[in-house]
């Protein structure tokens, strides 16, 4: 865990609870500078904002596809994780509110 930099949790693993098996993923694997999430769909906006504060290292995250995930969990998101620099978020319903996220 690590030495564990990049994972792809697949939406294919539709047999575990994606919540919390992000949880583990991220208290195991504090290391990680990219993550890619697209298609999670069973994935919530509050478990994925817990699951991220505990990585720090991130610098790339693919939200595409997680259509729980809204504006306030974006915020969150790119408050907490300061070593973003790529943020993928195709086919999310963000409403523009004037905020720099």
């Amino acid at each position: 865990g690590k030495h564990l930099y990049r994972v792809f949790f697949s939406f294919y693993i539709e047999y575990i609870r994606q919540d919390e098996g992000l949880s583990l993923l991220a208290k195991q694997c504090t290391s990680l500078t990219a993550l890619d999430l697209k298609g999670c769909y069973r994935l919530s906006g509050e478990g994925l904002v817990n699951s991220l504060t505990q990585l720090t290292q991130l610098k790339r995250i693919v939200l595409a596809k997680l259509y729980k995930l809204g504006d306030e969990h974006l915020e969150k998101i790119t408050q907490n994780c300061l070593m973003l620099e790529n943020v993928d978020i195709r086919f999310l319903k963000i409403e523009d509110r004037g905020n720099s996220l």
